[in-house]
């Protein structure tokens, strides 16, 4: 994946300023990158000039070895944890409208939503797009957040977090049509899963997640595809049109079928 799909030029990236602060050091090494998407946000400015093509090529291979969600992990992991003073006193700011205490509120919960969405692993989304959803969730909780509630950002962010990451594995379940039953025990399974390990946990899913879904089932079912799903960019064409269906005969078999019939007339 390339640097400037994390950077929110497409509908569906969603990481806003706190991904932007964390990892604006790391895409300003590749100024031309977001060219085609022609989004200023992504760090690139039109200039009406082109790079030389050697100076092109070394950049997109440098771009290639970067490991975005790699650096990504690797910033917040240095990100420091706030005190509950801290916190405290960044909250009444923000209220404030102090938009910095704001970014630091987020950025420093982001660690919250990467362990979260490790929870999901094996939901059908990938991680980087489990941490997106998960961030929503945590803007969400920050911006409602009220410490005269008596509890801490992160504890009530969390149900802000699994709230965004369940809607986005749900819709992804409706795309795949898996029954919401069998959604719902294939995400039981694999929370239980990444909190005890795989061991154990599959011999005795049948008791802790559904009675009869052994393990084996839940997986072949989580790796359905709907032939409902669309396999172009303009959706209009779908993987049912692209299957063949063994009882129709094939085009040149059907022509030779009617030449046959023609000459029998």
């Amino acid at each position: 994946m390339r640097p400037y799909c994390l950077l929110g030029e497409t509908p569906n990236s969603h990481f806003g300023a706190a991904l932007l602060s964390v990892l604006h050091h790391h895409y300003n090494r590749f100024p031309q990158r977001c060219k085609p998407c022609g989004h200023i946000a992504c760090g690139y400015t039109p200039t009406g000039m082109e790079e030389p093509r050697e100076e092109q090529e070394e950049l997109l291979e440098a771009e290639e070895e970067v490991d975005i969600l790699g650096l990504y992990l690797a910033e917040v992991a240095r990100t420091p944890i706030l005190s509950e003073a801290e916190e405290k006193e960044l909250v009444w700011r923000m209220k404030q409208g102090d938009r910095a205490a704001r970014e630091r509120l987020i950025v420093s919960h982001l660690r919250l939503v990467i362990s979260m969405a490790k929870e999901y692993g094996d939901t059908g989304l990938d991680l980087l797009d489990l941490i997106q959803e998960g961030n929503i969730g945590l803007i969400e909780a920050v911006d409602r957040y009220d410490p005269s509630h008596g509890v801490r950002l992160s504890t009530y962010a969390r149900w802000w977090i699994r709230q965004a990451i369940g809607k986005a594995i749900e819709k992804h379940s409706q795309m795949i049509r898996i029954p919401a039953y069998l959604f719902r025990a294939i995400v039981r399974f694999q929370r239980l899963k990444a909190s005890f390990g795989a061991e154990g946990i599959e011999e005795t899913a049948d008791i802790l997640v559904a009675p009869g879904l052994t393990a084996e089932r839940l997986l072949r079912i989580r790796d359905t595809i709907s032939l409902d799903m669309p396999v172009d960019e303009e959706e209009e064409l779908t993987l049912e049109e692209l299957v063949a269906d063994e009882e129709m005969p094939t085009p040149e078999r059907a022509a030779l079928i009617e030449l046959f019939r023609e000459e029998l007339l």
